[in-house]
């Protein structure tokens, strides 16, 4: 059923802005001015200085760290210490699902000992442009606790192969994360179209079930036919 009501009060949105300083995307919910990003972008205690620059407008900062864990790992005492609100998790981006499991457990251990919050982002331009993230917030908690993060199991597995490798590892992580019932229907499937589409047909036959029907058919009564008696002399 398609809605075509009107909407009295539309949802309000949140606002933010995501920047990019001294190789760390930092995230800020919230109204916010304009900065000069070249006051953060000097080297990495510039860049935490933008923390307490957001608090001081009434916003929040979290910082990227599932696709830009590399330049600041050693770093996430200092984002606690300058006040960072939280970290994404989760980013749907090539290079953000090759964030190992190990590296974010670490992170969601930080977020829960300072009570931080923690977020998935959909960074939705990589394969497909398909999210594989979601947040379900609770208005009514605060920090570790107001934001779940569902994430689809197949990109969190993603994260122990080089991101090069997911042409081939997404469609077996998926066959493997699959029930028994679920690959026995799958190959199946694939079974009755290779079968079909190996099916010789006659000039002017068209495709269809019918086709491989006659022609498994025809190979049972051949089966079935018993054999031509032996020509006498």
């Amino acid at each position: 059923m398609v809605f075509n009501g009107g909407v009295d009060q539309p949802i309000r949105l949140l606002p933010g802005v995501e920047w990019s300083v001294y190789d760390q995307h930092i995230v800020a919910l919230g109204a916010v001015a304009p900065i000069d990003r070249a006051v953060y972008g000097r080297d990495t205690r510039a860049m935490l200085g933008l923390f307490a620059a957001l608090h001081r407008q009434g916003a929040i900062g979290l910082a990227s760290l599932s696709e830009y864990w590399r330049q600041h790992w050693g770093d996430l005492d200092g984002f606690v210490a300058a006040g960072a609100d939280g970290f994404e998790i989760v980013n749907c981006a090539p290079r953000g699902i090759s964030f190992p499991a190990a590296a974010r457990a670490r992170v969601l251990r930080l977020a829960e000992a300072h009570d931080l919050l923690v977020v998935g982002a959909s960074d939705n331009h990589g394969w497909g442009k398909v999210t594989c993230v979601w947040n379900l917030s609770s208005p009514s908690a605060h920090g570790y606790r107001s934001n779940r993060v569902i994430a689809r199991p197949i990109a969190l597995a993603q994260g122990e192969w080089p991101p090069w490798t997911a042409a081939y590892t997404q469609p077996w992580l998926m066959f493997a994360g699959l029930s028994w019932s679920e690959r026995s229907s799958w190959l199946t499937w694939i079974l009755v179209i290779l079968i079909y589409r190996a099916v010789p047909r006659r000039a002017g036959d068209p495709p269809g079930i019918g086709i491989l029907a006659r022609s498994l058919s025809l190979k049972i009564l051949r089966l079935r036919r018993p054999p031509p008696p032996p020509p006498t002399d």
